[in-house]
């Protein structure tokens, strides 16, 4: 019998630096982090195989508001130090961009909260994976973009 509940989680990140220094990122599942380091084109692929239901913590840091972004004299961000979380997907099925645009709620350490692919400044996403296999959770993600195009 097939186990559906066991995954290969799989997030792609792009990291973008300021001054050749990059954001950190840790991702932290059952209690085992792991710390995320851009490569030379600064992209990182996080694989791990995963029980469902899960939840996983990806913690964003090293981030100086005053220094790591960089605008010019009309105020137009230039540069910024970021991470762009590019995608997620469970056994090779994506999230879709939507999820990523609209639904991950990031948690700013100065209080703030916003849904986006764009992470900007020192924060936390909560991933609950919450459904009991791969098929329940992709459906759950997708009904949630869903809901978001109706609005």
């Amino acid at each position: 019998m097939t186990n559906y509940s066991n995954v290969l989680i799989r997030i792609t990140l792009d990291f973008h630096g300021v001054n050749g220094s990059f954001s950190t990122v840790s991702i932290n599942h059952e209690d085992e982090i792991f710390n995320i380091s851009p490569t030379e084109n600064g992209q990182y692929q996080f694989e791990k195989q995963i029980n469902l239901p899960t939840s996983l913590v990806l913690t964003f840091g090293n981030k100086d508001m005053n220094k790591d972004t960089i605008v010019d004299e009309n105020g137009k961000i230039v540069k910024d130090k970021c991470v762009i979380i590019k995608d997620i997907s469970l056994d090779n099925i994506s999230c879709g961009s939507i999820f990523l645009k609209k639904c991950l709620n990031i948690q700013a350490d100065d209080g703030r909260s916003l849904f986006s692919d764009y992470v900007g400044f020192n924060s936390k996403i909560h991933l609950n994976l919450d459904k009991s296999d791969a098929f329940q959770q992709l459906m759950k993600w997708k009904l949630q973009q869903k809901t978001i195009d109706m609005s």
